[in-house]
């Protein structure tokens, strides 16, 4: 239902909601509630300790300690947040995500080779991350990112997210290998979606099921999944 925050500032915090009466996490997740994420935030933990945890899990930015950021509200990169889902599949555990792993010239000399040491934190327990994509599971089935079954029929769990005025949408996804994130937006913020086409799962979501379905459908790929 309805919910306020009183700010510390003495300004109040009224978040959109429904009214639909009792629903669990998993429901809130699925539907994009927003008054289920402020009351996470503010009732059962804090901005200081989301902000720590987000950290450990691969996002750099600087962040704002303010409820809001249960509802998004702060900037991060496409990388960044699909290196932090990629904590989920990796059992709570996050890796720094690398673009070059080797270069070789023409003749096959390698120059330039990664360094072999991986920088690994260990930032969530492995049955809260099994929980988490088992309840993003239910955004994908039923829930905002329902639209990715028109393209992609197997095993996908992520969430979608929408900015204020349709400036920007997003889907980060997984399957059992992989973790992807699309964002669409605009460089020029004076430039916005118009309308309903500027959610999420209207904008993002189903990019993301184009690609996994092309991704998938490589040799050697779709023996790795089951519907």
């Amino acid at each position: 239902g309805p919910f306020s925050y009183t700010l510390p500032s003495g300004g109040v915090w009224s978040p959109s909601g429904s009214s639909s009466g009792p629903i669990s996490l998993a429901g809130g997740l699925r539907y994009s509630i927003n008054t289920v994420a402020a009351r996470l935030i503010t009732e059962h933990t804090s901005p200081s300790e989301v902000i720590a945890l987000a950290h450990r899990m691969g996002i750099k930015s600087e962040l704002d300690a303010f409820p809001t950021l249960a509802l998004g509200a702060e900037e991060v990169t496409p990388l960044e947040m699909t290196s932090a889902f990629g904590t989920f599949l990796n059992h709570g555990i996050s890796i720094d995500p690398v673009y070059i792993q080797r270069i070789e010239d023409k003749r096959g000399k390698v120059i330039y080779q990664r360094s072999r040491h991986i920088n690994l934190v260990d930032a969530l327990r492995p049955d809260i991350a099994k929980a988490m994509v088992k309840m993003m599971r239910g955004v994908v089935t039923g829930g905002t990112a329902s639209s990715i079954r028109s393209f992609f029929s197997y095993d996908a769990a992520g969430k979608t997210g929408t900015t204020n005025d349709y400036a920007d949408a997003w889907f980060v996804g997984l399957t059992p290998q992989l973790a992807a994130g699309v964002w669409v937006g605009f460089d020029d913020r004076r430039i916005k979606f118009t309308g309903w086409y500027g959610q999420g799962g209207k904008a993002a979501a189903p990019i993301w099921g184009r690609m996994m379905q092309k991704v998938y459908s490589k040799p050697g790929m779709q023996y790795r999944l089951k519907r």
